[in-house]
């Protein structure tokens, strides 16, 4: 099969253990856009927390982002699709959830997250981007309070919890609610627009490229990779992903550390 297309997921896949973008990535990058291909980011980050990477980005345009909530055009800085959680659901949520001890990032364009919580970020799993949060986060004294007084449609909700057990609750909590709730990082609940993913984004990015999607590759290694692995042509796991990754994938590449995306681009896509 003669691949077009490959998408990559970020956050454990596109960058290393420390949120870096490998040089190596970065020239297979280059090379593919060279040939012809398609290289497409797929990721569950707001458009300001992948600012940061825009010059090692420079040969992707289109974005999947806030796990399939929108289509960006990089090149014309403009949306191509948006799905968002209606502002009254959203309301009900940080109403349901407000007195529990949570740490929410709320996901439009932005990200907005609360200063304390901030703070203390490794108490909620996610220690590792302390120093994005800081840096890229709209940061509230009280999240709740700022978005309760005037609510507007969201991309994503993620609830980073203390534990497994507190995720399994938040989940059975919000459960009735018109969204869709996929378990990613170590404790997280990320909770979409009802209907959505990054497969079904993948597939309407397809349509708009004129691509069929079995000529797309998806390389992952986490819970929100699952569905867009399994509508693309060829799904590959990084060699750090999850098991449920893995047993989808019809291949494993090296992990996030050691050159696993530029592998799966000179090996399957060139």
């Amino acid at each position: 099969m003669k691949y077009s297309l490959i998408s990559f997921d970020m956050d454990g896949t596109l960058l290393d253990s420390h949120k870096r973008i490998l040089p190596g990535s970065t020239e297979a990058i280059a090379k593919a856009a060279a040939a012809g291909k398609t290289v497409v980011l797929s990721t569950g980050r707001s458009l300001a927390e992948i600012r940061d990477y825009s010059d090692a980005l420079s040969g992707i345009r289109y974005m999947i982002g806030a796990s399939g909530a929108y289509i960006y055009d990089a090149a014309k800085d403009k949306m191509l699709h948006e799905n968002t959680i209606a502002a009254d659901t959203a309301r009900e949520m940080f109403l349901r959830t407000s007195s529990d001890d949570v740490m929410i990032q709320l996901i439009v364009r932005e990200t907005y997250m609360q200063r304390d919580k901030i703070s203390r970020i490794a108490d909620y799993g996610m220690g590792a981007f302390q120093a994005t949060y800081e840096k890229v986060a709209t940061a509230c004294d009280d999240l709740m309070t700022f978005y309760t007084a005037s609510p507007f449609p969201v991309y994503k909700f993620n609830f980073y919890c203390r534990d497994l057990a507190d995720r399994d609750r938040f989940r059975a909590l919000l459960s009735d609610l018109p969204i869709t709730m996929v378990y990613t990082e170590q404790t997280a609940l990320e909770c979409s627009p009802l209907h959505t993913s990054k497969g079904k984004a993948l597939i309407t990015l397809c349509d708009m490229l004129d691509i069929p999607v079995e000529e797309t590759i998806s390389v992952g290694d986490g819970g929100n990779d699952i569905d867009q692995m399994k509508v693309c042509g060829l799904p590959i796991a990084m060699g750090n992903a999850w098991d449920e990754v893995k047993n989808i994938a019809a291949v494993t590449v090296a992990d996030n550390d050691h050159g696993g995306c530029a592998e799966a681009i000179y090996k399957y896509l060139l």
